[in-house]
Formats: C-alpha cells, structure tokens, sequence
C-alpha cells in the first residue's frame, strides 16, 4: 500500500432522498410480483439477476427485503441477494435485522463484502 500521498472523500447527506424514497418503495401489487418470480424460477442466478433488475427501479422497505432473502435456499444466493438490494433500502437505521436472514458464515462474509 502507498505510504505517501492525499486521500479524498466526498461525503453526500442523504436525508432528502431517503424521505423521497420512502414513499416511493415498491408497491405491494410489484413486490408480489417479484417474489411469485423469485419463488417459480429454478434456477437462481436468475433469481439474483431478476432482483438486480427490480432494485434498479424500486426501493425496498425492511421488511421486503427480509422476505425476499428468505425466497433464496442458499448462503451464497443470499448473499448475493443482499448485496443487489443493500442501495435500494431505504429503512437503513435497522439494517441490522436483515443479518438474521444469514447464517453465521454468511454474516461473516458479507462483512468480508461491504463492512461492519
């Protein structure tokens, strides 16, 4: 690593835009939609990819995102899950309670994936 050198940050506020989001979260009418899709497709890298593809067009609530993680059997989908959706939740202040959606090992990697 440098050891020398100037490192920059811009820091952004987001609290207009969470506000905006929440109102703006994903319909019940879509969220049943996507979770029948997730539940029908055998396979789930195309479960994962009909996610990435909803989270470019919606928020999710906590509780959404919740039960979409439990639509997913394995670890590694979970995870994959949870990282697709992790910038389209808006109730970031309990994020937290999404971790008991992961087994042990899991919670451990997706602090490996994106931080504490």
């Amino acid at each position: 690593p440098p050891d020398t050198g100037t490192f920059e940050a811009d820091v952004i506020a987001m609290n207009d835009f969470q506000h905006k989001a929440l109102s703006e979260t994903m319909d019940s009418d879509n969220y049943r939609l996507l979770a029948r899709l997730i539940e029908v497709s055998v396979d789930e890298s195309a479960q994962i990819h009909m996610l990435r593809q909803a989270c470019q067009s919606y928020f999710l609530d906590l509780s959404q995102a919740m039960l979409l993680l439990f639509k997913f059997s394995r670890d590694s989908s979970r995870e994959a899950a949870l990282v697709s959706m992790l910038p389209s939740i808006v109730d970031r202040r309990n994020i937290a309670m999404v971790l008991m959606a992961l087994s042990p090992s899991s919670k451990l990697e997706m602090h490996h994936k994106v931080g504490p």
